[in-house]
């Protein structure tokens, strides 16, 4: 009717229906293959936890071949404070254009994140493209992150170590650990440890124990969280797998057996020794599990450490056997009040597109998320990097700090004794139903 003014609230429906239209039609470009060489990006701002001056040349590199990229930049964000910051810096309206989504976040960051349509980029092509753990970026309503890196679990071994106890190579499988466990170890007539095989079985002085625990599940046929036909989360976590025995609850028995006093055979850990990368960098530890990102710090805290860097074991490694490794895997996302979402979505699809894939993993030294570039073998670290990548593995984390304290009390109370590994993973069930329910 004229002179009929609109309200505040057909005004945000009428902009924000602009916003996806705009974004539709770039998307749609990009990937029918035509359009593109508008300078449509402008001035674009990513946060992240990744190293910035590694980006920093990653992108000078770039806009030297594609003048678009010139206004592209991005900010490292210290990962204690970033959630609240970002939380804060959205609100305020002076948040990124675009930001790193790590994988244990995307339930917790998903109501302020812009999805892009299936219509634009649909689940197969998404599927064909990123490994498998790219998957929990897929919600009911597109696309929540464009994979670009990963960040893989490892074994750390010590070649001195494993020589001079006869061993050749690191284990294959966590059978071959506990095999190797006892010639690994160096105890004195009291049995108190001197030199560890393996920093397991702990939680306090283990900093990946969350992660660790959850390898062993996900390789074990089980789950912690997943979504179910109708999109929901639900817990899994004691989710019978074999003889009415849930992946968690063998995984939970293996891990802590190693910081248990009474098996003489697979004792090698315990509370009161050193944090287990220091204890793997002074030579106290013949293994240590960690993130490919380590590397670098483990070479710092001892540069005549004489080591090398295998697959993490696997349950079985027969062929066609189901094998996984946790990772941590970087994801661009779009918050929905960005100043330049549009220009952060053509900017980071270039960036991960296959002729530019390799720029920025390789600037952090981490593996790219993508199938066709992890298909060509590299060298040294990064080929057991790049293979890892390819059997990435994660879940959908409702929490990543309660679900900590969660694990915590796990691993804890079995350990103290105060709980068996069954009633342990039930009470972790029980309270990973609470989370998701937000009681």
């Amino acid at each position: 009717m004229p002179g009929k003014k609109s309200s505040p609230f057909q005004l945000a429906i009428l902009i924000g229906f602009g916003l996806f239209l705009a974004i539709g039609v770039l998307l749609f470009a990009r990937f029918a293959g035509f359009g593109g060489e508008a300078n449509t990006i402008g001035t674009v701002v990513i946060w992240g936890e990744l190293n910035e001056e590694a980006f920093a040349r990653a992108i000078v590199k770039v806009a030297e071949e594609d003048g678009r990229f010139r206004g592209v930049t991005y900010v490292q964000k210290d990962s204690d404070t970033f959630g609240a910051g970002l939380a804060n810096a959205l609100a305020s309206g002076e948040g990124p254009d675009a930001y790193l989504l790590v994988q244990d976040k995307i339930v917790q960051d998903r109501s302020k994140i812009f999805p892009i349509p299936y219509e634009q980029l649909s689940r197969r092509q998404f599927m064909d493209t990123f490994v498998e753990e790219g998957e929990l970026f897929l919600d009911e309503e597109g696309v929540l992150g464009l994979p670009v890196a990963v960040d893989p679990m490892v074994l750390f071994w010590n070649r001195d170590i494993m020589s001079g106890s006869g061993y050749s190579a690191p284990p294959a499988r966590w059978g071959d650990l506990s095999e190797m466990t006892a010639g690994l170890t160096t105890k004195d007539a009291a049995n108190t440890v001197l030199r560890s095989a393996i920093s397991f079985g702990e939680y306090d002085n283990v900093p990946h124990a969350k992660e660790i625990l959850s390898a062993l599940i996900l390789q074990a046929g089980g789950n912690i969280v997943e979504k179910d036909a109708e999109g929901k989360y639900v817990q899994k976590i004691s989710e019978s797998v074999v003889r009415n025995l849930s992946a968690a609850e063998i995984s939970l028995t293996y891990y802590t057996n190693f910081s248990n006093p009474a098996r003489a055979s697979t004792y090698t850990w315990n509370r009161s020794l050193r944090p287990a990368r220091e204890a793997f960098a002074a030579g106290d530890a013949a293994l240590y599990i960690g993130f490919a990102s380590e590397l670098p710090l483990i070479q710092d805290l001892n540069p005549n450490l004489n080591f090398d860097i295998s697959l993490l074991p696997q349950a079985n490694i027969e062929e066609g056997a189901r094998q996984a490794t946790y990772a941590r895997m970087y994801a661009f996302a779009y918050p929905k009040n960005g100043k330049n979402v549009s220009g952060a979505i053509e900017a980071t699809f270039l960036l991960v597109n296959a002729d530019r894939a390799e720029i920025l993993p390789e600037a952090w030294n981490l593996p790219s998320a993508r199938r066709d570039v992890l298909s060509s073998p590299k060298d040294g670290a990064a080929e057991i990097f790049r293979r890892s990548a390819i059997i990435a593995r994660g879940w959908f984390d409702p929490s990543p700090a309660a679900t900590e304290r969660i694990f915590e009390r796990m691993i804890e109370s079995v350990t103290a004794g105060s709980a068996s590994p069954k009633e342990a993973v039930n009470r972790a069930d029980q309270e990973l139903g609470n989370i998701i329910s937000g009681s």
